[in-house]
Formats: C-alpha cells, sequence, structure tokens
C-alpha cells in the first residue's frame, strides 16, 4: 500500500506535523478571507469559493488525492488560494487607502 485511507493522516506521514499545521493555516487563512469577502461586496459570487474549500476537505477525508502531484485537486486548491489572496489584498488595501485618504481630508480641514 502507498497511501493511507485517510486524506489527512497521509498528510501528516508525508509532510510531518509541521507540514500539516502549515496546510491547514492557509486552508483556514483562505476560507477566512473568502468569508470577509463575502460580507464585505454583500454578493455571493465568492461563496463559491467557502462551497469548494469544504468539499476539497470532505473529499480529502476519504481519499488522499490532496498530496497527489498534478492532481486536479491540489490545482484546483492552488488556484482558490491564489486568487482569493490576490482578490482579498485588492479589497481591502482599497478600502484602507479610502479610510486614509478620508482621515487625511479630514485632518487638513480648518
Amino acid at each position: 500500500m502507498t497511501h493511507s485511507h485517510h486524506g489527512y493522516l497521509d498528510f501528516l506521514l508525508q509532510l510531518g506535523l509541521l507540514g500539516f499545521l502549515i496546510f491547514l493555516g492557509i486552508y483556514w487563512s483562505t476560507l477566512i478571507k473568502a468569508y470577509l469577502l463575502v460580507r464585505q461586496k454583500f454578493c455571493l459570487d465568492y461563496f463559491w469559493v467557502i462551497i469548494a474549500l469544504i468539499f476539497l476537505v470532505q473529499t480529502n477525508l476519504a481519499e488522499p488525492s490532496l498530496l497527489a502531484q498534478n492532481d486536479f485537486f491540489w490545482i484546483f486548491f492552488a488556484m482558490i488560494t491564489l486568487s482569493i489572496s490576490v482578490e482579498f489584498k485588492q479589497v481591502f488595501h482599497n478600502q484602507n487607502m479610502a479610510q486614509v485618504y478620508q482621515g487625511q481630508a479630514l485632518t487638513s480641514s480648518p
């Protein structure tokens, strides 16, 4: 047998505790960013990301496919993580810059 029958046990066996914790950090960070984008933009365009991440978690419970090189699930996870990170940075950077400009306008007025 080349792999365990539980995806997260396979993560622990192949990557160790540190690799597993790094994966969990990336996963939870992406999930929280997607949730904040759904709330901030008041639209459900980013809700598919939450559904896809839940799907990946459920799929990896029964089948250790997330670690397979060039597997669809790994590419899908990487695509989701990168797209949400870029969008999150754009939305919240623009919001923070608007607050900075408003603050400067309020403090510079006599």
